[in-house]
């Protein structure tokens, strides 16, 4: 799928199949990433915008491989 396509079709999706993903595909979208993936960002003037370009961009990767994925918020959360 090429990118154009990628950014119009891709939405938050949140029902999935249970299907397995290839490794390929997640370690293709971010390098030694699990299933769930977390953008941590430096504590800078721009952390979140940086944080939401990092995250918009590996939602494309997804879709551009097939898959359905879901941007979760989680800004200034502490466990």
């Amino acid at each position: 799928m090429d990118c154009r396509e990628a950014l119009k079709t891709r939405r938050s999706i949140r029902a999935y199949t249970g299907e397995p993903v290839s490794r390929e595909a997640v370690e293709n979208i971010i390098a030694q990433a699990a299933v769930c993936v977390a953008v941590l960002c430096k504590d800078t003037k721009y952390y979140l915008e940086d944080g939401c370009y990092a995250s918009q961009n590996i939602l494309v990767a997804a879709r551009g491989h097939g898959l359905g994925a879901c941007w979760v918020a989680g800004d200034k959360k502490y466990i």
